[in-house]
């Protein structure tokens, strides 16, 4: 098992580079779990230490879903996915997400669910996913298409519910001004 991290967006709402701000903060919440951790879509970041490594992404333009198709061409076990622009996320989260999969079914990729308003939202970037989406991202990617909720469906993963309490972890930031 290995964490991945994807941070090769271009930013365009946030208006400057997300994974400055925010990758240093997801890389040391994804630490005390021990794993190693791989940040996908970038060269390197200077403020992130030698023991991250970094997986230029091979499909630039083409979303999270590119960012896997990248990762599982180098990587052939499972990975606990991660978006960079995550600031509240914290380590129990993490572990929270690694317990359910291994208690779940640790043949099978696994995303998290959380309710919001009634309706249940999936978190395609929280999630564990299997070197068996490879050859299906490829094929959706082939064909245009780019959907991350799309991909987990043809998948059929496991789909989990997240803890009221967590769900402010999961908060991701597209614009600068504060929610």
């Amino acid at each position: 098992m290995k964490i991945a991290i994807l941070a090769g967006g271009k930013s365009s709402r946030f208006g400057r580079d997300k994974a400055e701000i925010f990758l240093p903060l997801v890389v040391e919440a994804c630490r005390p779990a021990g794993l190693p951790i791989v940040v996908v879509g970038r060269t390197s970041l200077s403020s992130i230490t030698s023991d991250v490594t970094f997986l230029p992404d091979a499909l630039p333009g083409q979303g999270p879903l590119g960012g896997i198709v990248t990762l599982f061409r180098e990587v052939s076990e499972p990975v606990l996915l991660l978006a960079c622009d995550l600031p509240d996320l914290r380590y129990d989260a993490i572990a929270w997400l690694l317990e359910t999969w291994q208690a779940h079914s640790e043949e099978s990729g696994l995303v998290v669910a959380r309710t919001d308003e009634g309706n249940i939202c999936l978190e395609p970037l929280f999630a564990i996913y299997t070197p068996a989406c490879l050859e299906l991202a490829e094929d959706m990617l082939r064909g245009g298409k780019r959907s991350m909720h799309h991909l987990l469906e043809r998948m059929g993963v496991a789909k989990i519910l997240l803890p009221d309490s967590m769900i402010p972890q999961l908060r991701n930031v597209n614009t600068p001004d504060p929610p």
